[in-house]
């Protein structure tokens, strides 16, 4: 989606975007399911702390993306999406070598 420069490709970037998301979404849902502490008796509270981490992030970027489409922009040009996105996929790519490091359940 960042290097895209006509409408059918921002879609194509945009699907497989969203087919990203899906998959990622699916394995850290069983990567947090595997990793609780007590299971059987306290799978509702750590799944909401779950949720909770999650909108932070969702919450937060609409404040912060204003910053990254104003750099490099001189008055009558477009915003930088360019940028955002980058900084997006780079946001992705340091959540997913993260995650990497679980090696097992406690």
């Amino acid at each position: 989606m960042a290097l895209a420069s006509d409408v059918p490709l921002l879609f194509a970037g945009s699907l497989a975007c969203s087919m990203g998301i899906g998959m990622f979404a699916a394995v850290d849902q069983a990567l947090l399911l595997d990793v609780l502490p007590e299971r059987d008796t306290e799978a509702g509270r750590y799944t909401s702390i779950y949720n909770f981490a999650a909108t932070i992030p969702q919450a937060l970027a609409p404040l912060v993306a204003p910053l990254f489409l104003g750099v490099g922009v001189t008055a009558g040009e477009d915003k930088n999406y360019t940028l955002l996105y980058l900084v997006a996929a780079a946001c992705t790519v340091l959540g997913g070598l993260i995650v990497l490091r679980i090696k097992s359940v406690r």
